[in-house]
């Protein structure tokens, strides 16, 4: 049986691929090798890529005996090849950070498997931080969940 913080990362995996550049979403992040767990550290080979990745995990006694209150810090890093002014990318990158956190709020149970979900991003120019040709959007995702482990 797969740990619960296994099947929570999967989910969110699974809903930001479900913005396919139709509707509400402007960048199509559907297709396979887009989406990917872990860290995007470097500007990828395709011009749009997502990583997923755990930073942190809390763990504190549930209000009854026998659960347990995780809290769950996922990072995800979102980058679109652009070439334009700094403005221009800072745009782009504000639509991907719009089209993840889309994604998620979609179902902030991420499948029932959770309480809830509070997404804190921020989407800037590659330029600004030397990565030029890049937009890129940084979100910090907190999880919450109860979990039964005995008494």
């Amino acid at each position: 049986m797969a740990s619960e913080l296994k099947i929570v990362m999967g989910q969110i995996v699974t809903q930001i691929k479900n913005a396919n550049g139709s509707g509400v979403y402007v960048h199509d992040l559907s297709a396979t090798g887009t989406v990917v767990r872990g860290a995007v550290l470097e500007s990828p080979q395709s011009s749009v890529a997502v990583g997923v990745y755990l930073q942190h995990l809390n763990t504190e006694p549930g209000a009854r005996l026998g659960y347990w209150e995780r809290t769950a810090l996922v990072g995800i890093h979102g980058w679109v090849a652009h070439d334009g002014t700094e403005g221009d990318a800072e745009d782009v990158a504000a639509d991907l950070l719009n089209d993840i956190t889309r994604a998620l709020e979609a179902d902030r149970t991420l499948g029932g498997n959770v309480r809830d979900i509070n997404a804190s991003g921020t989407a800037f120019a590659g330029n600004t931080y030397g990565i030029g040709g890049w937009a890129i959007a940084a979100i910090d995702l907190r999880v919450n969940w109860s979990q039964r482990t005995g008494v």
